[in-house]
């Protein structure tokens, strides 16, 4: 019978033990953010911007590494080289986050990063992919069974390369098991703020969002082409009056109100804002509220009542209605389902997860534009 301190000298053992220690001790998670020739370096940037900004919330929440195969200056898509460690299958880190690029064929053929994912997928907690380095997670064979995502042009190619993967072409980020995926680049700075609220809980991730002026985290199933507020004014000459409506949501909002706020008549303040802001004065302080209380909804434990009151919805009907309206279901279902299904009545979508070659799916990623 071998003495019990040579365990320590087995990497499975070693692994077994860190993974002990980071479920009893709960802090201080290894992050490795793995990258190749090519990456793309917001992809990298994003991510550990926020996770240092976790650690400002919660001190040693965790440690990150900059991982490569070959270690040492890694260049990426832009030119930017960055400094990074050798990967090495023995160290154990709780979350490997791998980056995508902005072209696709880079992470897919990259036989380093697919050897080093077969060899680790099974030593880790949580595999995360940002943007289109969910095909090295495919290549590797860790997306089979499962539901996953990608940047919304190379979905189409995501979903032939990998047939037994089941593809949400409208979610921004997707959890299934162990394994996360996200869309472009500004979406994995989402996913990264949710895996925050999963390990150190919703007021955390909300605080690190606020630290770094995010004005919210969006939950997964908003739209990698849409926002909840789709309106995209064509200057900056209302910021003032969009900052105020924020910040009175609770009171009076009347077009009445936004118009005397902004020293105009009623009648010119309704024509200026239209042209300017492309919609008018009440489907725009709509459009917030229904945003903000989705919000709400998703990452509170307030009532329904209470969400009403404090976005200045009347009732609970009054907003269950607009809910019925915009998304074809009540608050409640959009709590206890998610956000999953959140897609607006009005945009004609309906079931977003089609198979390969569906129209509806096609219509969805027609127009170019980067997450």
């Amino acid at each position: 019978m071998r003495p019990i301190k040579q365990a320590f000298y087995y990497p499975e053992c070693f692994i077994q033990f860190r993974r002990w220690i980071n479920t009893v001790v709960a802090q201080n998670r290894y992050i490795g953010l793995v990258t190749y020739n090519g990456f793309e370096l917001l992809d990298i940037a994003g991510p550990a911007a926020v996770f240092e900004a976790a650690n400002i919330i919660v001190p040693n929440s965790y440690t990150l590494f900059v991982l490569s195969s070959s270690g040492g200056l890694i260049k990426s898509s832009i030119g930017v080289r960055v400094q990074t460690d050798r990967i090495d299958s023995k160290k154990y880190y709780h979350t490997l986050m791998i980056s995508g690029s902005p072209d696709y064929r880079i992470p897919l053929h990259n036989k380093d990063l697919e050897k080093y994912l077969k060899q680790y997928a099974n030593k880790c907690e949580r595999i995360a992919s940002i943007c289109t380095g969910s095909f090295a997670l495919g290549r590797a064979g860790l997306l089979d069974g499962k539901r996953s995502t990608t940047h919304w042009p190379d979905l189409e190619t995501f979903a032939k390369e990998f047939p037994t993967t089941e593809v949400d072409y409208h979610s921004i980020y997707v959890k299934h098991d162990q394994i996360w995926s996200s869309a472009g680049m500004m979406a994995g700075i989402d996913m990264s703020l949710s895996i925050i609220s999963e390990d150190l809980g919703h007021e955390v991730s909300d605080k690190t969002s606020d630290h770094m002026v995010n004005f919210y985290r969006r939950p997964s199933g908003v739209g990698q082409r849409e926002k909840y507020l789709s309106i995209k004014p064509k200057d900056e000459s209302f910021n003032d009056i969009f900052s105020w409506i924020r910040a009175n949501l609770e009171g009076n909002l009347s077009v009445a109100t936004l118009a005397k706020y902004s020293g105009m008549s009623i009648r010119n303040f309704t024509r200026h804002f239209s042209k300017k802001v492309g919609c008018s004065p009440a489907k725009y302080v709509e459009h917030i509220r229904v945003e903000v209380s989705t919000h709400m909804l998703l990452n509170t434990n307030y009532t329904i009542d209470r969400i009403a009151s404090k976005v200045g919805i009347s009732s609970t009907e009054t907003l269950r209605k607009i809910y019925i309206r915009r998304f074809g279901c009540s608050p409640h279902q959009i709590r206890v389902k998610g956000s999953r299904n959140l897609t607006e009545v009005s945009s004609g979508r309906g079931n977003h997860r089609k198979e390969a070659g569906g129209e509806n799916r096609k219509r969805q990623i027609m127009t170019p534009k980067r997450d």
